[in-house]
């Protein structure tokens, strides 16, 4: 496919970025860095909807930023890139240096309240808003006195984003910061076979009739990890999703 970039849309983009670095994880998944403008402004748990353009015209897909929003320099973005599509297609063109096309951030993705016991589920790349959700409390709140549980599934193994990351502050924060991968095939070193729903069977004795659960992926994942809350007897009130 050629690569096509425009810098004229139909519509004006509220701001413009330079890709800075690009990480593919075994081809499933990019981390892209791109460079923040000193003007933007988003909360954790916000997306942002990106132009884009190919042979067939200018197109628009929302992505969550898992950055931290304290962070001045710059913006991560997780992207999925397995099967076939425009957008697909589009990240895999794109190298370091060239310009992103965005508006501003929106959604209401966010903690509801920190002090309670919290349980994030994320499958793919829906790790992005809960990553940035995570640091946020993490760096706003250097005395959490209830534990925080990550939940974090991927079909492979092997293809975990921002992995190492949080395994260093599962370490610094083990006092209330617990990670759990949970993979379905692949090496199983540092991660649980199964599916996500195995993370609900093995916290229940963690979980608290305040505890509050944050749920982001496909809309089959959260759907699954939603329904399965609710068969046990957890208030709709204390779940709060995110596709």
């Amino acid at each position: 496919m050629t690569k096509i970039f425009f810098d004229k849309f139909s519509k004006t983009p509220d701001y413009e970025s330079n890709i800075i670095e690009i990480e593919n994880i075994e081809s499933n998944y990019l981390i892209i860095k791109i460079t923040r403008p000193d003007n933007f402004y988003f909360e954790s748990g916000q997306y942002i909807p990106i132009y884009m353009k190919d042979n067939q015209g200018e197109f628009q897909f929302c992505y969550s930023i898992a950055s931290s929003a304290k962070n001045k320099n710059y913006l991560e973005l997780c992207i999925q890139i397995t099967g076939e599509g425009r957008g697909v297609n589009f990240w895999k063109n794109l190298t370091i240096k060239d310009k992103i096309y965005f508006d501003k951030a929106k959604g209401n993705f966010k903690i509801i309240n920190i002090n309670v016991p919290i349980f994030l589920f994320a499958g793919g790349s829906g790790i992005s808003p809960v990553r940035s959700l995570l640091l946020d409390m993490i760096e706003n709140n250097l005395e959490l006195k209830n534990n925080i549980h990550l939940i974090y599934a991927c079909k492979k193994a092997e293809v975990f984003s921002f992995e190492n990351d949080f395994i260093q502050l599962s370490k610094k924060h083990a006092s209330f910061l617990k990670v759990h991968f949970i993979a379905e095939e692949g090496n199983f070193v540092n991660k649980q076979k199964g599916n996500i729903l195995l993370g609900i069977e093995n916290l229940l004795s963690e979980i608290t009739i305040n505890s509050h659960f944050y749920i982001c992926g496909s809309p089959g994942m959260v759907n699954a990890v939603w329904n399965n809350l609710l068969d046990k007897n957890i208030s709709p009130s204390n779940i709060f999703k995110e596709f």
